[in-house]
């Protein structure tokens, strides 16, 4: 089950650096991608900054609705996050074609992915053109995480999760260890 999570604790989901699956709407079209490229960078207000290239679907959605939403997968959903950062929403509704369970967000039109373990809802606060890319500044407007496995951090070893990283190209690592260095 999903508990509300306080605002000021949203960049403890995304400080590991770990992969997310971010969603965009904008009218009836809607989309699901990888991302990696993505930091926290102010606390209050919760703002965090994605990387996304320019001519992507993904990067249309969001800057025509001003909006999107990260939701943090496990290592047991590894095939679905290759498989939404390899395929184009142009092309195919990956929702549909890989059968992703979504529900409505609580503050915007994007959906949330509901096999997630967390999902954080933004407005677009800045668009920074790059080369390729744009780097996309998110205030988080609304956040849910499960509850057995976030508490004011993440339960990696407690409960026996793992979070996917990108390690470039086609390779993937996990974390499974967070230490508590205020205990030595």
């Amino acid at each position: 089950m999903k508990k509300v999570l306080e605002l000021d604790l949203t960049s403890r989901i995304f400080n590991l650096g770990n992969v997310q699956l971010i969603t965009s709407q904008y009218g009836d079209r809607k989309n699901i991608s990888t991302v990696a490229w993505l930091t926290p960078v102010e606390k209050d207000p919760p703002l965090v900054m994605v990387s996304i290239d320019r001519d992507s679907y993904t990067f249309e959605l969001i800057d025509k609705s001003g909006e999107f939403v990260l939701n943090t997968p496990t290592s047991d959903m590894l095939d679905l996050v290759k498989k939404v950062g390899s395929t184009s929403g142009r092309d195919i509704d990956k929702f549909k074609e890989l059968n992703i369970k979504h529900s409505k967000a609580h503050t915007i039109v994007s959906p949330i992915i509901d096999d997630c373990i967390a999902n954080v809802e933004f407005i677009v606060r800045s668009v920074v053109p790059l080369e390729k890319h744009a780097m996309i500044m998110g205030l988080a407007r609304y956040a849910i995480v499960d509850e057995a496995l976030f508490s004011d951090h993440w339960l990696l070893e407690e409960r026996n999760i793992s979070l996917i990283h990108h390690a470039g190209s086609n390779y993937f690592c996990t974390t499974t260890f967070l230490a508590d260095v205020s205990k030595r």
